[in-house]
């Protein structure tokens, strides 16, 4: 079960990239299905796959500062439209 400050980060995470690519849009943040430890934010990609590596590229960024800082692992978990 996820705690609110996990929570917040995955929120963060998401709110930091989504001004960056307009197209993604938040399912929800959750637990890993293979790690309980990691948090995933579920968003759904742009349909345009040419962009999905520089979402990937920025959130990989962002999810690196927040492991360090905070000491969770965050990261996105894609699905297309």
């Amino acid at each position: 079960m996820l705690n609110f400050k996990q929570l917040e980060l995955g929120q963060q995470l998401f709110e930091q990239l989504q001004p960056k690519f307009a197209d993604l849009k938040l399912i929800d943040i959750t637990e890993s299905v293979f790690n309980p430890t990691n948090i995933w934010v579920n968003i759904v990609m742009p349909a345009d796959r040419e962009s999905w590596m520089d979402v990937i590229e920025a959130a990989s960024d962002m999810s690196m500062d927040l492991l360090l800082d905070y000491g969770y692992h965050i990261t996105i978990n894609p699905v297309t439209n």
